[in-house]
């Protein structure tokens, strides 16, 4: 009771207390993209942050240092600035401070706007390829999940403009200007959460100029996709912007479709010249075919063709998000800054599936039978509400210069009543096996087939977290800077359950209290140019709801990192990194598939031991070549003496080497018109696919390619995937829920702006 009245009361005079403070003022910034040059944009002092923005006359310039008395239109020291082209030279995510990703002691990787445009991301999974060690984590039910130094990034990792965003509904571009990946816990800033990592989400913002730009993608498999994004003043102090976007496409596989709409408003008022107040909506609908994928024979997944789907037609998945964000932000000085902010999700939706679970072999049905099962999943509800606060300012102790940030966050999410069940079959041959070779979809009506004999999951959700944090991050002299922080957390999870016919209700009442630091130490040997870092963090997540076998609660993950790398500009605007890290978690929740009750579990493993390496290369090497470049090894591995199917297994899913090179030349690059041209490789290596099978995933890699057309106020780029025509799976659940890749596949995307 005491712990949370201390946050209330800091929540209280985060939001108040410095309402009256100083304030300076200044000009208006200029929105991204414009041929005009940037602003200077508040950060930390006396750090200089070098970017490139394109000129009235096509000529790059330079970010100039840090002045006093600046708008907060376009950033405060919370935001950073549009990153123009593909290096994006600060970031918030690791600190919540604007910093130059140089001088920090961890990993952050931004994915820019204009990579996500060159590369023509539609899905999240696009853009993994730029986030060094990701690769996709396949589940139908969350279609955002990857995997990041060995360990998985889940819905709850990741966050919106910082705010918690544990929505499972399929992330889309339309409304984002960049994706920053904090490679490494975040507890520490965000509470609950993985070691492997936290991603955040930047939306786009109101501009105080009139801008409007419109697209149309087609491509392969019956892609269509339209956008508009308008922006620009109401009154002088009054601005809007509106991005909307409707896609429809068929995919590759079988009966595959998908269907999305977004829309998604947002209004910023100028109260003065340093205190802006912005508001965010977002409503996104997505249907696709609910689809896992292939099934080995024999434990070979390249037996079956990739377009053979293994469900029924009338099978689907559907989500749906409704966000809104209020943010108050005021800029003090050059120096201090306050905000407060509350985020307000709601998401959910129904959804009916059928998958494989036991290969038969020859049957009077065909020669490869398989049996599957059916689940349904009536409509359920989820929220998230919270409010968020911090207050940063700079002072000097001595020889010391302090950049500070003190902060609580406030949340609750509900789960309303969710209800999933799923058959047991009685007579496999006369309810829902199919022939994988020549199948025949039976068609069944939207629920259960009959007969059957279900097992039904039914449960409500409730967690209430109560967070504080605060962080240093101290520089002594001209070469040595610390960061230092810690958090404070207090989780109250009530988990209310039943599974007819397996056990009957019971109630679950947890509270976990938990500190999470971090240490990190940097030594820039060449100011802006040469960096050796070093950094300890931990991390701590509630296990969280879903369907177990035990009635008993579960333990709270933890984890632990240590890293160390290097950071060097190799140039003024190409960056490269070298790091190790070493990450422990244990009491690892994982998904199982329970062959006895025919269902997926959730259990826990003992411990997770993931450790590697990862290069990065991403900038620009001159005015006509920009890149992106990573490789990753990685050696992450199960151990739990009690659980032999895992124990000293590597993780399922998550290869030894992971690399990538994404590189674009622009051989005509004048103020007026570019052409250019784009080439790229992936490259995963093997997987495990199953821990129940000797099933493995074949590694692969896929060529990629871009071309590009501007003129004036007009864009055009064609962007193909997998050129060689590659067969390759992307991941698994187990041996009967293999995830092909895509086959050759073609875009345009054509782009209007007046």
């Amino acid at each position: 009771m005491c712990s949370t009245r201390l946050i209330l009361a800091l929540a209280v005079a985060l939001g108040i207390g410095f309402g009256n403070g100083l304030w300076g003022q200044g000009p208006m910034a200029a929105p991204p993209g414009e041929n005009m040059a940037s602003p200077t944009i508040p950060q930390l002092p006396e750090t200089e942050v070098v970017g490139e923005l394109p000129s009235a006359a096509g000529e790059v310039q330079d970010f100039p240092p840090t002045q006093p008395g600046l708008s907060v239109l376009e950033g405060s020291l919370f935001s950073s600035p549009a990153a123009p082209g593909y290096l994006a030279p600060s970031s918030t995510t690791g600190t919540l401070l604007n910093v130059s990703d140089q001088i920090i002691p961890e990993t952050v990787t931004v994915v820019p706007r204009d990579l996500i445009t060159d590369q023509q991301a539609i899905h999240f999974e696009d853009v993994l390829r730029d986030i060094a060690g990701a690769v996709k984590a396949e589940d139908p039910m969350r279609p955002d999940a990857f995997f990041l130094r060995g360990l998985q990034i889940r819905a709850r990792d990741y966050r919106k403009n910082g705010f918690f965003d544990p929505t499972y509904t399929p992330r889309d571009f339309a409304n984002v200007e960049r994706i920053e990946v904090l490679q490494g816990p975040g507890s520490v800033l965000y509470g609950a959460g993985q070691p492997s990592g936290v991603v955040n989400l930047i939306t786009k913002k109101p501009l105080p100029i009139y801008r409007h730009v419109g697209g149309v993608e087609i491509g392969s498999f019956g892609l269509q996709r339209y956008t508009v994004d308008t922006t620009g003043p109401i009154t002088p102090t009054l601005f809007y912007r509106l991005n909307t976007a409707y896609e429809n496409q068929d995919g590759f596989r079988d009966f595959g479709f998908e269907n999305r709409i977004l829309l998604a408003p947002a209004v910023t008022w100028l109260l003065d010249d340093s205190t802006k107040l912005t508001w965010e909506g977002e409503f996104v609908h997505d249907k696709q075919r609910y689809d896992t994928g292939v099934a080995a024979i024999g434990y070979d997944p390249t037996v079956l063709p990739i377009q053979r789907f293994l469900g029924e037609p009338t099978d689907f998945a559907e989500f749906y998000d409704y966000r809104q964000t209020l943010m108050l932000t005021r800029q003090i000085n050059d120096q201090w800054a306050w905000n407060i902010g509350g985020y307000s999700l709601f998401y959910g939706g129904p959804e009916s599936g059928t998958y494989p679970v036991t290969y038969l072999g020859p049957t009077p049905l065909g020669p490869t039978t398989f049996l599957r099962v059916r689940q349904n999943v009536a409509p359920w509800n989820e929220q998230y509400q919270s409010v968020v606060a911090n207050l940063t300012g700079a002072f000097e102790t001595g020889l010391w210069q302090h950049h500070f940030v003190i902060g609580t966050e406030q949340g609750w999410l509900i789960t309303d009543q969710f209800r999933g069940a799923t058959s047991t079959p009685l007579n496999p041959m006369t309810t829902l096996a199919l022939d994988a070779t020549y199948p025949y979809y039976q068609n069944p009506a939207t629920g259960l087939p009959d007969p059957a004999t279900p097992v039904v999951f039914d449960s409500t959700y409730r967690e209430n977290r109560h967070g504080v944090y605060v962080q240093d991050f101290a520089e002594l002299g001209e070469h040595w800077k610390f960061l230092l922080g810690v958090r404070y957390d207090q989780l109250d999870v009530d988990f209310d359950r039943s599974m007819v016919p397996i056990f009957p209700e019971v109630n679950t009442t947890q509270t976990f209290e938990q500190a999470t630091p971090r240490i990190g130490i940097v030594y820039e040997a060449y100011p802006e140019m040469l960096t050796y870092y070093g950094v300890y963090s931990e991390s701590f997540d509630s296990p969280g709801g879903g369907p177990r076998l035990t009635t008993e609660p579960l333990e709270p993950e933890l984890g632990q990192m240590w890293e160390g790398g290097v950071k060097a500009r190799l140039l003024s605007n190409l960056s490269c990194t070298v790091c190790g890290f070493h990450i422990n978690k244990e009491h690892v929740t994982v998904d199982q598939y329970d062959p006895v009750h025919f269902i997926v579990v959730t259990s826990q493993v003992g411990r997770v031991r993931s450790q590697g390496m990862e290069f990065a290369l991403i900038g620009r090497v001159n005015p006509e070549i920009q890149m992106t470049a990573n490789w990753t090894y990685v050696d992450a591995r199960n151990f739990d003496e009690t659980n032999p199917s895992v124990n000293e297994k590597r993780v399922r899913g998550v290869p030894g080497h992971l690399a990538n090179v994404w590189v674009r030349y622009n051989f005509i690059h004048e103020a007026d018109r570019t052409y250019g041209m784009a080439l790229g490789m992936v490259h995963v290596g093997r997987r495990l696919g199953d821990y129940n099978s000797p099933t493995e995933l074949p590694g692969y890699t896929r060529w990629d390619a871009g071309l590009y057309y501007q003129r004036s106020f007009f864009d055009l780029g064609l962007y193909f995937e997998n050129i060689f025509n590659v067969k390759y799976y992307v991941g698994s659940l187990d041996q009967y829920q293999i995830y092909p890749g895509a086959p050759f596949t073609a875009r345009a995307l054509a782009t209007c702006r007046f």
